[in-house]
């Protein structure tokens, strides 16, 4: 037979058996780990990466696009800028949220578990 079990039966040569699962887990470990990463970003976090896309895009702008403000590539490039503008914006009332509620918390004014409940809400 041609079974790596039956290997014993050929002298002991049979075929060798490599396994292939680990590759496998971490690979999709690694993609499990992006999305993750993707779906739970911040508000600042993305504002950030928006803020490092416009600046890539403005260093590719040619000059003839520069000039012409109604190209696809500019307006393009001003949607990206408003929206990390907003997230900015998004993230600095989320920032002021989290300090107020912690310096509730500190006080003594709400418990841990409203403070975990308000910060979520």
């Amino acid at each position: 037979m041609k079974s790596p079990l039956n290997s014993y039966a050929s002298g002991g040569r049979g075929e060798i058996y490599v396994s292939s699962v680990g590759a496998i887990q971490q690979a999709v470990g690694a993609v499990q780990g992006a999305i993750n990463s993707v779906a739970n970003e911040d508000a600042g976090h993305k504002a950030d990466r928006l803020a490092g896309r416009v600046e890539s895009r403005k260093n590719r702008l040619s000059h003839k696009d520069a000039e012409d403000k109604n190209s696809e590539y500019y307006k393009k490039t001003e949607e990206i800028t408003a929206r990390a503008a907003d997230l900015k914006t998004e993230a600095r009332e989320s920032n002021k949220k989290q300090i107020e509620l912690a310096n509730k918390l500190a006080s003594g004014e709400i418990t841990k578990k409203q403070y975990i409940e308000l910060l979520n809400s």
